[in-house]
């Protein structure tokens, strides 16, 4: 049995994911913003599940330290985290205001590193934990309409890189899941920019972004075996692999994308490691 605890489970891949991991007999401390108030429905099908249900905001400090507290005395320890929280964003990207990707940053990147810092101390008294990212295939295949989602993606997986050595010698392992996108509720937790204030601007290019959005969406209804299902199931596979034995990235589509995705991965990951030797610091990724 692992105790894990996942960000942002009110709905979406963090509601798969901790459903299928209290399926398969662990526990799990789910994270919801205000479990007394306005996510008290949510919070509530949680605890029915056998979730310890856990008050959390990512973009705030002493939440976050309150809440990976409140995980650890209800287990006891940890064995996981899963940064799953995330904020998206559908649009043009001149249209988005600094405020509105300071917004999207704090929960996708900041929000990553509220909660490792939180957790990285327990876990490095125990020589033992492991840090996932759900992040998105948009932090490597950069797409029209989503710049400061892909953007903030591809900064946390920088972050997770950098974990990936710098934890690893106290025992402590980094990966990441990266998803293609999913028909899930995460739409509805996305900026969207309005096309009338831009139209003046970009002419019809403006009507793009949502018409990207619903070709999309049509693409979903023909692949069904493209469930959001597949990321719990990859997240539960990861979680119950051998310490030290984990894949660093794992993809996870049937749209046709991982693929090409995979290969330039192969291909990163080959750049890291010789730049990793010539810096004298390859043994670092042992996990001890």
């Amino acid at each position: 049995m692992v105790n894990v605890l996942v960000t942002g489970t009110g709905s979406g891949f963090g509601r798969l994911i901790t459903t299928t991991l209290i399926g398969a007999g662990h526990q799990v401390a789910a994270t919801v913003r205000d479990p007394a108030g306005r996510d008290a429905e949510r919070a509530t099908a949680l605890r029915e599940e056998g979730a310890l249900v856990i008050g959390m905001d990512v973009t705030d400090d002493v939440s976050v330290r309150t809440g990976v507290d409140a995980a650890i005395a209800g287990f006891g320890t940890l064995d996981a985290v899963v940064n799953n929280a995330g904020l998206g964003a559908l649009g043009l990207a001149e249209t988005y205001s600094p405020r509105d990707w300071q917004n999207i940053f704090d929960v996708n990147v900041f929000g990553v590193q509220r909660v490792t810092r939180a957790v990285a101390p327990h876990f490095r008294r125990r020589r033992k934990g492991l840090f996932l990212l759900i992040s998105s295939m948009t932090a490597k295949l950069p797409i029209p309409f989503q710049g400061p989602y892909g953007a903030s993606k591809a900064a946390a997986e920088s972050l997770a890189e950098s974990y990936r050595l710098e934890l690893a010698p106290s025992g402590i392992e980094s990966a990441i899941i990266e998803p293609n996108g999913f028909p899930t509720e995460f739409l509805g937790k996305t900026l969207l920019a309005d096309p009338d204030e831009w139209r003046s601007a970009y002419g019809e290019l403006a009507d793009l972004p949502l018409a990207a959005l619903q070709a999309y969406r049509q693409r979903f209804a023909q692949v069904p075996e493209h469930s959001p299902q597949l990321v719990a199931d990859a997240t539960l596979r990861l979680l119950e692999l051998p310490h030290g034995t984990r894949p660093f990235r794992t993809t996870v589509d049937r749209l046709g994308l991982a693929t090409a995705l995979e290969r330039v991965n192969a291909v990163n990951e080959s750049v890291r490691e010789e730049l990793w030797k010539q810096m004298g610091v390859a043994d670092l990724l042992i996990v001890r």
